[in-house]
């Protein structure tokens, strides 16, 4: 069984809309709204910097090094003093937009469950679809796919851990 998606870019696109400054005035932060975009539907969501720290972080330990031939692209530094001038928040939109392009040009990191949950996928929506040849594919919403060998183990809220 081949999917398309698998082989090529994920069918899902992360785009950061807007940025917005939140938060009380003693301690106000900035927010990046995200539109998920489907071939049917566009999403919303908004994340904060730190949001993507975790993203990273778990992306890391995930795949290590360069688990794979995977490489996870360097998210932008945190910046303590300055962080809310408009010049640094348009640049850092800018910045984490090329980091969230790059990691959904890869389809192990695009398809992974740190960029998932991220981008709220539930891997409670997946479909286990079985082929002749014995691959798997299972079927996020969104129309995103990950293919699996046989010596594969799955871990689903659903369906508990399976070998193929």
């Amino acid at each position: 069984m081949s999917c398309a998606c698998w082989q090529a870019r994920p069918c899902l696109r992360a785009n950061i809309h807007k940025t917005e400054v939140r938060g009380p005035k003693t301690s106000p932060f900035v927010v990046y709204i995200l539109h998920m975009r489907t071939a049917f539907t566009v999403r919303g969501m908004s994340r904060r910097y730190s949001d993507f720290v975790l993203l990273d972080t778990k992306l890391r330990a995930h795949f290590g090094d360069a688990a794979q031939g995977t490489r996870i692209p360097m998210l932008p530094p945190k910046r303590m003093l300055g962080h809310l001038s408009p010049d640094f928040v348009a640049e850092r939109r800018r910045q984490l937009q090329d980091y969230l392009d790059r990691l959904m040009a890869q389809a192990l990191t695009a398809h992974s469950l740190p960029v998932l949950d991220f981008l709220e996928v539930s891997a409670a929506a997946l479909c286990v679809t079985v082929g002749k040849e014995g691959p798997i594919a299972l079927c996020f919403p969104y129309q995103m796919h990950l293919q699996f060998n046989r010596h594969t183990s799955i871990t689903s809220s659903t369906c508990g851990t399976q070998d193929i």
